[in-house]
């Protein structure tokens, strides 16, 4: 008897635990339910675009550089100053050193020495003609081997002028220690000062750099476009571009160049360029945004970064909800959570054209429909 009364005690306060539990499942499920945050599908329209980083590049830039070793005996310019063709930048003193002199000394030696055996097999050689005892041809040779040799030691005698004194007339030109704009545009970057020494440019070596000078009149935008975006777009085709630097105001531009090779395979791109931006892609393609209309109380400089927004598609009338109330399953096709008297149905939908933040639904929702904007938790 006793047994049996402890048994009923006992069963009643099972009962009791699990209808309490059921109850407290039932008022979370309903609390998480009710606060989950919906959306409704609308319509309106839609745009796709492309998004890419840049920067301002002037068309045309050029690395000065010197032709003579020396030191920097005179800057004549500052950044930021414009200057015209055939200005004087800077003046070099020469200072070469005993070994160049003494090189440049012995190839004049050896060219003359060249010279003067080349004009007396010439004058042999003539004789020998004359007398028929060789072709014309053969006769040629050796006035060509003589005119060679010829400006061989014109060519030593001018490098060693130009050692020496900074000056010489090459093929008519007058090679000097004045540094010259070789264009009309605005000195960008003063790399020396003076005083430093300048090692010359050679075959064997690139110089030093001295300035940059680029024409700002003429500013493009180079971007870079991943491999699945590049195939969207069109030459002659619009952008916007957003500056950063300009709070983001936007620059109408026309795409005018759009690269077959890229980045990563172009065997030109192992050399340092005067303006470059990383590419996030490492095998993205570079296209150039030119005809660029910037309001009139801004102004561009050379190096500014932003992004180029290209439109690629869009829908005046499109069904689209946030890119956040849509969630993917390796197994099958994107799906919603639909509210439907309380609850959430999960729903497959099919997905159109899509912006930074909205979706286009093609099938799978109507207008006004209200889904989740978070994962409902199940049961």
């Amino acid at each position: 008897m006793f047994n049996s009364r402890r048994m009923a005690m006992t069963m009643k306060i099972v009962i009791s635990v699990i209808v309490l539990l059921s109850i407290g499942l039932f008022i979370r499920h309903h609390h998480q339910q009710t606060t989950i945050k919906t959306i409704a599908v609308k319509q309106g329209p839609i745009i796709e675009t492309i998004e890419s980083p840049g920067q301002i590049v002037p068309q045309h830039v050029s690395q000065i550089r010197s032709a003579i070793s020396g030191v920097v005996a005179k800057l004549l310019v500052r950044a930021g100053d414009h200057v015209k063709k055939g200005q004087v930048l800077l003046s070099i003193s020469p200072t070469p050193t005993p070994n160049d002199t003494l090189i440049a000394s012995s190839a004049v030696e050896a060219a003359n020495i060249n010279l003067l055996k080349a004009l007396h097999d010439w004058h042999r050689n003539q004789q020998m003609y004359q007398h028929r005892v060789i072709a014309k041809q053969t006769l040629d040779n050796y006035e060509t081997t003589y005119l060679t040799s010829k400006n061989d030691l014109l060519r030593a005698q001018n490098h060693l002028k130009l050692l020496e004194k900074g000056k010489a007339n090459i093929g008519g030109h007058l090679l000097d220690s004045l540094i010259k704009s070789p264009m009309q545009g605005t000195v960008l970057k003063i790399n020396i000062n003076q005083g430093d020494s300048i090692v010359p440019v050679t075959e064997y070596q690139s110089g030093t750099p001295l300035l940059i000078i680029a024409d700002l009149s003429r500013l493009e935008f180079h971007s870079i476009i991943s491999q699945l975006d590049v195939q969207k777009l069109q030459l002659k085709q619009d952008a916007i571009i957003y500056l950063q630097s300009l709070n983001n105001e936007t620059i109408k531009a026309n795409v005018s160049s759009i690269a077959w090779l890229s980045e990563a395979d172009d065997p030109s791109k192992t050399q340092s360029d005067l303006f470059h931006i990383d590419s996030p892609y490492a095998n993205g393609y570079q296209v150039i945004l030119n005809k660029l209309q910037l309001p009139k109380h801004y102004k561009l400089r050379a190096g500014l970064v932003g992004n180029a927004e290209f439109v690629i598609n869009k829908h005046a009338h499109a069904l689209f909800i946030p890119q956040q109330a849509i969630f993917y399953s390796t197994q099958a096709s994107p799906y919603v959570w639909l509210k439907q008297k309380g609850q959430f149905l999960k729903v497959s939908i099919k997905l159109g054209l899509s912006s930074n933040e909205q979706v286009e639904i093609i099938s799978g929702l109507k207008i006004a429909d209200r889904v989740a904007l978070s994962q409902p938790t199940s049961g």
